[in-house]
């Protein structure tokens, strides 16, 4: 039957674990480096940090969270930079290739012949690619649903959206979807981003493993509906000839009579 049969399946527990301690480390590492960039910047900005020269700008990094202070003979830096930085860099790639590895291996079947170490049953497999497709998908929406909201609710004015502009209102130039962004153009002829620039890289990396679960899903959906289709088939072909046996059987029956009468045996008391 189809909640017993089972398939091969890649082991991804060691690649879940990974992935977990990895984000662990690059959650603590990315909060130090925030709580120190952002002392350093206040420091930065009071001028209580000695540098080569007169301070000409403070340059804010996303990520990993750091801040410069740009001098006129060099640069002094705080924050994900340096040791902390490799760290924070070395976790998020890891933390990628975990994930994707893990995704990619919930799209295979493995056949019987193949030894695989764990075995599920379609339904089990459609289960686990679907949890994985609400995990990533949750965090995809968490990420783009507040950077793309203003341009659907308002894309010609998506700049001014909260902010109580009234007739000085800024326009709203080259907007896009996705990446959710555009560009505010103020009275003065100034012009800012409407979403932070890393909202451009950090949405398409976090589409690409809600793609990939995606796939799983549909794959593990596909094989699922599949097995049914094949179940039903054997039942109905088994349910076909035990209709026969039994009409084979009634017709035999109802015939023995006469057919030993038409033999000249004598009936069977």
């Amino acid at each position: 039957m189809s909640s017993t049969r089972t398939y091969g399946a890649f082991r991804t527990g060691r690649l879940w674990g990974a992935a977990a301690g990895l984000f662990g480390v690059l959650f603590v590492a990315s909060a130090w480096a925030l709580l120190v960039s952002l002392e350093f910047d206040e420091q930065c900005a009071q001028g209580g940090v000695e540098g080569p020269g007169a301070l000409g700008d403070i340059r804010r990094q996303a990520f990993p969270p750091a801040v410069i202070c740009e001098y006129a003979g060099g640069e002094v830096s705080s924050g994900g930079t340096g040791l902390l930085g490799g760290v924070i860099w070395l976790c998020a790639v890891g933390l990628a290739l975990c994930v994707l590895l893990a995704l990619l291996a919930e799209c295979a079947e493995l056949p019987d012949s193949a030894s695989p170490a764990l075995r599920f049953t379609r339904a089990q497999k459609l289960r686990r690619t679907g949890t994985a497709l609400l995990v990533t998908g949750s965090v995809f929406l968490l990420a783009y649903g507040p950077t793309v909201r203003p341009l659907l609710t308002a894309p010609s004015s998506a700049c001014a959206v909260g902010g109580g502009w009234g007739v000085n209102a800024p326009q709203t130039l080259d907007a896009s979807l996705f990446p959710a962004q555009a560009t505010c153009q103020f009275r003065s002829g100034g012009t800012e981003k409407l979403n932070p620039p890393w909202t451009e890289t950090l949405t398409p990396v976090l589409a690409v493993p809600t793609v990939i679960a995606a796939t799983a899903a549909v794959l593990a959906w596909r094989r699922r509906r599949a097995e049914r289709e094949q179940d039903e088939g054997e039942e109905a072909r088994r349910a076909d000839g035990t209709g026969r046996a039994e009409a084979a059987n009634a017709t035999e029956a109802a015939d023995g009579p006469q057919a030993r009468r038409t033999a000249g045996e004598p009936p069977r008391s």
